[in-house]
């Protein structure tokens, strides 16, 4: 996956360490290039997945390139320039920079723990938001989806989804002049996810999601089941998950993600989906027929004991063992 940080300051450690969260040494499957705003027009667009600003946000020609990056699926990233910055972006601009007062920090205050780049792990772990600490930040301005706070409730991390991209803005930097970030890895998770969701605009001709508009075949187009895992019924083609022949295009297409979370099913649709099926939740009240099982199986239990108890009072005791009393010998003959 391809990324690019563009910077006024190619060479200053913040830089340095956008790149290594975008190309961890080890990933060899990423390459991350830095460059100035300037060489804007150097960037393979048609190959990227990931822009990282950490300048002024640009100007009229350079936003026209980046505009169009985005809206067609691609991921970008701003965090905060140390200089002035005078254009906005899809209405948002950076604001003032502020330092905290002496020996106090900004604390990170609450999140979107279910959203956006620092949503909960797949394995429900929370990251590590709240040891989040900046002596500066720069306050973020526009209509934007705010997905984490500072604790008096400036925005720390916020969201724009134009067409089918997003942009990310972040009011720190991963510099000890400015913030901790470094240290927590936050930056470098928001960087890694959004990469791999900037990827998915590369694998538009081979990849959809199950009843997208993507699966669908289009008017002169016919389709065609190439995998083996079951019969293939026409109708269900773009509902059903598979590998098609869609035209000239060969798709996989994926049930959607939504579909393996289970917190996302109503009551309704679970009693649509196992209708004539018996079932019960852990959140369900007891009932007399789930008492009735329940005092089935404590009686089990109990004729369990009793059999047992039966076997041992059936085991016969072992026999006494032959007391041996010494003889006194006999008194000789006179």
């Amino acid at each position: 996956m391809n990324s690019w940080v563009i910077s006024e300051k190619t060479d200053s450690e913040s830089v340095q360490f956008l790149k290594r969260a975008a190309a961890p040494s080890g990933f060899d499957r990423n390459q991350c290039q830095i460059i100035h705003p300037r060489q804007i027009s150097e960037i393979n667009w048609n190959e990227a997945s990931l822009i990282i600003w950490q300048a002024p946000l640009p100007d009229e020609n350079q936003s026209t390139l980046l505009k169009s990056f985005i809206e067609s699926g691609g991921s970008a990233i701003f965090f905060p320039p140390e200089g002035d910055s005078q254009y906005s972006l899809y209405g948002i601009s950076w604001g003032e920079i502020r330092s905290a007062p002496q020996n106090e920090f900004f604390i990170s205050g609450s999140w979107a723990k279910d959203d956006g780049p620092w949503q909960d792990g797949a394995d429900g772990n929370t990251l590590p938001i709240n040891k989040l600490k900046a002596l500066k930040r720069r306050s973020i301005q526009g209509d934007v989806i705010t997905l984490a706070k500072w604790d008096d409730n400036q925005p720390l991390l916020t969201r724009q989804i134009q067409g089918r991209g997003r942009c990310i803005f972040l009011a720190t930097l991963p510099d000890d002049r400015w913030s901790n970030l470094e240290f927590t890895a936050l930056h470098l998770v928001a960087i890694q996810r959004l990469l791999i969701e900037g990827a998915d605009r590369l694998d538009d001709n081979y990849r959809a999601i199950a009843g997208s508009e993507k699966a669908q075949a289009q008017t002169d187009e016919s389709r065609t089941r190439l995998d083996s895992f079951e019969d293939f019924e026409p109708a269900l083609g773009a509902n059903r998950a598979g590998v098609y022949r869609v035209g000239e295009r060969v798709i996989a297409v994926n049930r959607p993600a939504e579909e393996s979370d289970p917190a996302k099913i109503s009551q309704e649709t679970l009693d649509e989906l196992l209708e004539g099926t018996s079932y019960r939740l852990f959140t369900d009240e007891q009932t007399d027929e789930d008492l009735a099982s329940e005092v089935w199986q404590s009686f089990l239990i109990a004729a369990l004991f009793f059999l047992i108890g039966e076997a041992l009072l059936c085991l016969q005791a072992k026999p006494a063992q032959p007391i041996h009393r010494a003889m006194a010998p006999s008194p000789p003959a006179s």
